[in-house]
């Protein structure tokens, strides 16, 4: 095994760790978008105001407190495994001229920046899905001829939460699926819950409570596709701020700095990965993007569920080699698979 391949199995291991936590926090979030009041709610739907009864569902005090813990579970799943590399590298892998210290985030300014970069991109873009797919329920439910009372109360119960609106046309088909009779459609969708058999002429009844199984565990999906790409964006930030704070504290010139992206050689290596370590053969400064087919990436991952690593290392000082300018870094949308 190559340096770069212990360095990505050690990041995998303990990004592993944190991915449990980070899927607890993203049901508990889920399960919170959930109306204070009733008649609010079943007001706003009369009224046809869908925006607003979003609004309502995302912003109470309870939902608030369980985005938050979202944040702070993914902070602090990032300072704990920065403490980890870096005891890794203090420990003779980083060549180091010095030992470092790894300081609490308000000292840190490149951890700091790493939340920032996860809070106002990838978590953004997984709470703006979390609202479509909310949205898109409330449209769904209303065009099904349910009303708005039974909207609600299906929305209080937290039917469908957690769920992007790709994932509500999903369900949307499995539903229609049943209700044609189209079985061998329905027995290939891998979420079906198969306690329930599948057959022609369900009554809406059975249908109902076939589709709500199937939403379940694509709620239970959803998390794990989050918890798992979250946390290996937490492992590969980790790693970069190891690098960095190496840097600012005077343990590793700069410019002998760089990294270089590792890809799981296997089976499951995906077209969008395969050609980026080519794509980067001589790597990339510390803190300068990696060119990939999507574009420009900071580190992986470069898909959800993504399982690429960095690997940075010290050498001698290279010329910079010709590269695409700096560009502002799209972020992946952690949810989306």
């Amino acid at each position: 095994m190559t340096p770069a391949q212990r360095a990505q199995q050690r990041l995998q291991e303990l990004a592993s760790r944190l991915e449990p936590a980070l899927r607890r926090a993203f049901l508990a979030m889920a399960a919170a978008q959930s109306p204070d009041r009733l008649a609010d709610l079943v007001r706003l739907l009369e009224a046809g105001n869908i925006d607003a009864a979003v609004a309502l569902l995302t912003t109470t005090p309870t939902a608030i407190a369980a985005t938050t813990a979202v944040r702070a579970t993914w902070t602090a799943g990032l300072l704990r495994i920065t403490r980890d590399v870096v005891r890794d590298l203090n420990a003779g892998g980083g060549g180091w001229n010095r030992r470092v210290v790894v300081v609490a985030p308000v000292q840190s300014p490149e951890l700091i920046a790493a939340v920032r970069r996860w809070e106002d991109g990838s978590f953004a873009r997984v709470q703006s899905e979390v609202r479509e797919g909310i949205r898109s329920t409330i449209a769904t439910e209303l065009a099904r001829g349910k009303g708005p009372r039974a909207v609600a109360t299906m929305l209080k119960d937290g039917v469908g939460s957690g769920l992007t609106a790709y994932d509500r046309k999903i369900v949307g088909s499995f539903r229609q699926a049943l209700e044609d009779g189209r079985t061998g459609d329905a027995l290939r969708r891998a979420l079906r819950d198969r306690r329930y058999k599948i057959r022609e002429n369900l009554t809406p009844a059975q249908i109902d409570t076939m589709v709500a199984a199937y939403e379940r565990k694509l709620v239970a999906f959803r998390a794990e596709t989050f918890a798992r790409t979250a946390a290996m964006q937490a492992a590969n930030e980790a790693s970069a701020v190891g690098w960095h704070e190496a840097i600012r504290q005077g343990a590793v010139p700069a410019d002998q700095v760089r990294s270089y992206w590792v890809v799981s050689a296997d089976e499951r290596l995906c077209q969008v990965c395969a050609p980026i370590p080519s794509m980067n053969a001589d790597g990339v400064l510390l803190g300068e993007p990696f060119l990939t087919p999507n574009g420009p990436m900071l580190h992986p991952p470069a898909h959800p569920s993504c399982r690429c690593t960095s690997y940075t290392k010290r050498g001698n000082p290279l010329l910079r080699p010709a590269r695409l300018p700096a560009v502002p870094l799209p972020q992946l949308a952690t949810v989306g698979a």
